[in-house]
């Protein structure tokens, strides 16, 4: 199962300059994993906690989203035709 993390933010106006700076060379703002753990592991890790304090300088209402998804494709059918898969 897909595992995504997301992360929302508001750009402070007065650093919109050391943001774009900051995000383009450092930051990865989206992410995707097969196991839960491996992302738990991933944003509990040093190189993220300090990455997230350094985005934090330029930010405000930082929140995070982690999502699950929990349907599948049904084979043999049309493109839009899912299925609910059991956790």
């Amino acid at each position: 199962m897909t595992v995504k993390f997301n992360q929302y933010w508001r750009i402070d106006p007065e650093k919109s300059p050391e943001y774009e700076k900051y995000v383009l060379s450092k930051f990865i703002c989206e992410g995707r994993v097969d196991e839960a753990h491996k992302l738990l592991e991933s944003l509990q890790s040093s190189k993220f906690q300090k990455a997230k304090k350094e985005l934090k300088q330029f930010v405000e209402n930082y929140e995070t989203r982690i999502l699950t998804f929990h349907i599948q494709k049904v084979d043999g059918y049309k493109s839009q035709s899912y299925q609910f898969v059991a956790g």
